[in-house]
């Protein structure tokens, strides 16, 4: 991951290879989850760590994000959201990584809409972080695979097979599972330039035009509410100005604005969003 975020941000200074070290990864990364859970198997005859797993897989999807965005590999993206999946109940306990407890449910620390959490939870977690909201409770073992001989008692933990697995409760700000939710947007995310009826999609403007400016970008926080979002506005290379703009509408993902052409002629006029090899730019000539 940290490979390919380095060729996103500073191309020029990537070693000779790092491309073709990313290629043979992904291709190690379909060879190893090549299997109908699309799960990373620890090796040819284990699917997880015999005594226990880790929840490594949450942060995988990041890294083939991440590469499949450089390698233009929609395959390998495909394989990241199923390692988003996997978080989310596509996994032999058919249950979501977080265990649902009613800590978490009182003070509404807890995703809506999932019906059934981890079947059990560490008591404590690293750092005591039993009740934060959005904490990881665990994985499958390898007993677990290819699916679950028997179903858990969730009435008896104790006495079911060991199918399950506690972590340390990891929280839902570590830097593996926000890695994966970080880069997932890659790809996603356009700046584009219309006329005020979005009839053309513009390259060439004079001074004076009034154009429509429109992203789709990840600021889709609240699905109930009307969001914003902000554009820097560059003449030629010189910061000119910041604009805001503003969600269509409820849930629709489109943030959009009215500018009016303010540079002078004969300039060329970025729009941009994002930074470090997330940016997204749109250009204009002026006349």
């Amino acid at each position: 991951q940290s490979l390919a975020f380095f060729l996103l941000v500073a191309p020029e200074h990537a070693p000779e290879g790092t491309k073709e070290k990313l290629q043979a990864w992904a291709q190690h990364m379909k060879v190893k989850t090549d299997n109908f859970w699309h799960y990373r198997k620890h090796s040819d005859t284990e699917w997880g760590h015999p005594r226990s797993k880790e929840l490594g897989n949450t942060g995988l999807g990041g890294s083939m994000f991440a590469v499949a965005h450089l390698l233009d590999d929609p395959e390998l993206r495909a394989l990241g959201w199923s390692q988003v999946n996997q978080v989310f109940g596509m996994n032999p306990a058919e249950a979501h990584y977080s265990h649902k407890d009613p800590r978490r449910l009182k003070r509404n620390g807890y995703w809506d809409g999932v019906e059934v959490g981890w079947p059990i939870r560490d008591p404590g977690g690293a750092g005591r972080l039993g009740a934060v909201r959005g904490t990881l409770d665990g994985t499958p073992t390898d007993s677990a695979f290819p699916y679950p001989k028997e179903p858990m008692d969730t009435d008896n933990v104790a006495h079911s097979p060991n199918h399950w697995y506690t972590t340390e409760g990891w929280g839902l700000s570590n830097r593996c599972w926000q890695s994966t939710v970080t880069f997932a947007t890659l790809g996603s995310h356009r700046l584009t330039v219309w006329d005020p009826e979005r009839k053309h999609q513009l390259t060439k403007v004079r001074q004076g035009d009034q154009v429509l400016v429109q992203l789709r970008a990840a600021l889709n926080m609240e699905t109930t509410k009307v969001e914003t979002g902000t554009l820097q506005v560059y003449q030629d290379d010189t910061f000119l100005k910041t604009i805001n703009v503003k969600e269509t509408g409820p849930n629709t993902g489109l943030f959009q604005s009215l500018d009016t052409i303010d540079c002078k002629k004969d300039s060329r006029l970025t729009y941009a969003y994002g930074y470090l090899g997330f940016e997204q730019k749109a250009l204009l000539e002026v006349h």
